[in-house]
């Protein structure tokens, strides 16, 4: 289980780079933008046990995608994130129920099938699983509290990525 993600990983860090050396060596003007996030207090953080639920507040999300309509177009995107979540960790300890409140405001109600975990540790959760002709995965650091949310496989107009910082609580 460990080695496809870990496969995962490297090539969408390999995909970034393809991505970002070039450009920043083309546009030297245009750099990376960053924000503070807090860490949690260490006596406000509790064991991780089955039905586990954080509320998440997104700090900075991106997306790349392709515009079929625009020929061979791919856009890049980045900004401070405006997203909540709730994460929840199945009573059966083997997957975590995602909720967006983007979600909410659309009229959906309920979480759907969670997201099985494929990797734990003391300090890691990992999840994913397929989702509307993509996959998407989860990383919660249980130390400091921050998550990472990532879709990628069919947008609108073509294959697409979208990875938010969230941060919780």
């Amino acid at each position: 289980m460990l080695k496809p993600l870990t496969v995962g990983i490297l090539l969408i860090l390999a995909a970034a780079a393809g991505f970002y050396i070039p450009r920043l060596m083309q546009y030297p003007s245009q750099s990376e933008f960053s924000v503070n996030l807090a860490d949690p207090d260490p006596k406000w953080l509790e064991p991780l046990t089955a039905n586990a639920a954080f509320a998440c507040d997104a700090a900075i999300e991106a997306m790349a995608f392709e515009n079929s309509l625009a020929g061979s177009k791919a856009t890049a995107l980045a900004a401070l994130g405006t997203d909540k979540m709730s994460l929840k960790i199945t009573g059966d300890d083997k997957g975590v129920l995602v909720f967006f409140a983007a979600a909410v405001g659309l009229g959906v109600t309920g979480a759907g099938d969670p997201i099985p975990i494929t990797y734990k540790t003391d300090r890691y959760v990992m999840a994913t699983g397929p989702f509307n002709f993509g996959a998407s995965s989860l990383i919660l650091d249980l130390k400091t509290r921050k998550a990472i949310y990532s879709y990628t496989g069919q947008g609108v107009l073509g294959i697409a990525g979208h990875s938010i910082l969230f941060s919780c609580h």
